[in-house]
């Protein structure tokens, strides 16, 4: 999947993370819903802590054109990549498999 409609400038990538928490992304333009009371912190494994500065949902553009939801993504401003967190799908107990390179949610 890619996003749908990055702005220029803004990284479009998204990392596949087993060790993240949490979804998160730096650049707010990518929500399509944002809740900007969501606050909190969250600690980096370099022990660095950042501020969260809201919560929403991210959509994206799929390879057949359809569109899936990302929802639960924490905006964190000092972020500077793009994370899906496949522990956090996990406990949403969303099903996922990696094999001959390909991983599927």
């Amino acid at each position: 999947m890619q996003l749908g409609d990055g702005c220029e400038g803004e990284s479009t990538r998204w990392i596949l993370d087993t060790g993240a928490t949490n979804h998160m992304t730096g650049t707010q333009s990518v929500f399509s819903n944002l809740d900007t009371g969501v606050c909190g912190s969250v600690k980096f494994g370099d022990g660095s802590v950042v501020g969260i500065e809201g919560c929403g949902t991210v959509l994206f553009r799929c390879k057949d054109g359809e569109h899936q939801a990302l929802e639960g993504v924490y905006h964190i401003p000092r972020c500077t990549a793009n994370i899906v967190s496949l522990g956090q799908h996990d406990e949403e107990k969303f099903k996922w498999s990696c094999e001959d390179g390909v991983l599927k949610i």
